[in-house]
């Protein structure tokens, strides 16, 4: 996808040289908390999550609450299946053991990541996890934050850290679990830029009341791109979340 106004070539970033990357090229960001495929309706049917993922035609989805061979989801391997449902490239992030398999975080990508790397991150009663992807053109990262304040500041400490040293630019999108103007986001703030419109609810569904999902970027880089698009998508029963989504053009 894309406008493709330009050659691809090598452009400095960050001191670095990067290939492949187009000017004027469009790139399509996803943030969608699945709860496991469990509908609003309580029928746990993960095809209605990979349709909407599809329909939108994002090509960098960060997908949370992903279940992998679990009793609850009947052995079913969703990070398989909705790879095969959505054409994308599956990467699954295991945060804990879960009834018999994993459970955790999730990228859909139009391509196959470089290198994969799955980090613990601090939780009382249910680890969580990030989960950083890197590409030619960019680093994209999904995480699912703890239900503690104090738990989820610790862990932007340890997100910060764990990506201090790429010169790409870095995406970073998943269910922080806590509000626009919330001490999690202030420390979110020092290194990455929110683009998604966060005056927009995100859950619960289906009247969802407040923003806990989030796409973001690393503030070296996001001056470098143009938002096209945001929205929060419509979707009051496929999920106890709402689905978000970010259009950016470089």
């Amino acid at each position: 996808m894309g406008l493709f106004r330009a050659i691809a070539g090598w452009m400095c970033v960050g001191g670095a040289l990067m290939a492949g990357t187009v000017f004027g090229e469009e790139l399509t960001f996803m943030s969608y908390n699945i709860c496991a495929g469990l509908g609003m309706d309580r029928k746990r049917e993960l095809t209605r999550a990979a349709e909407v993922i599809k329909r939108e035609q994002a090509e960098w989805v960060a997908v949370q609450e992903v279940d992998c061979r679990t009793r609850r989801s009947s052995g079913i391997d969703q990070p398989e299946v909705l790879a095969r449902l959505t054409g994308l490239h599956a990467t699954f992030g295991k945060a804990i053991d879960f009834q018999g398999g994993g459970y955790g975080i999730l990228l859909l990508t139009k391509e196959k990541p470089l290198a994969t790397k799955t980090i613990p991150l601090p939780s009382k009663f249910e680890n969580r996890a990030l989960l950083i992807a890197e590409f030619e053109r960019l680093v994209m990262c999904v995480t699912h934050l703890s239900l503690n304040e104090r738990e989820r500041i610790d862990s932007v400490k340890l997100i910060r850290e764990a990506l201090k040293d790429y010169r790409k630019p870095i995406v970073i999108a998943g269910d922080w679990n806590d509000k626009p103007d919330s001490e999690t986001l202030k420390a979110f703030g020092t290194l990455f830029t929110v683009l998604n419109d966060v005056t927009q609810p995100t859950f619960p569904s289906p009247k969802p009341v407040q923003c806990i999902d989030y796409i973001a970027m690393d503030k070296a880089h996001a001056p470098q791109f143009t938002v096209v698009s945001r929205a929060v998508l419509d979707e009051p029963l496929v999920s106890d979340h709402r689905p978000v989504t970010l259009k950016l053009r470089r």
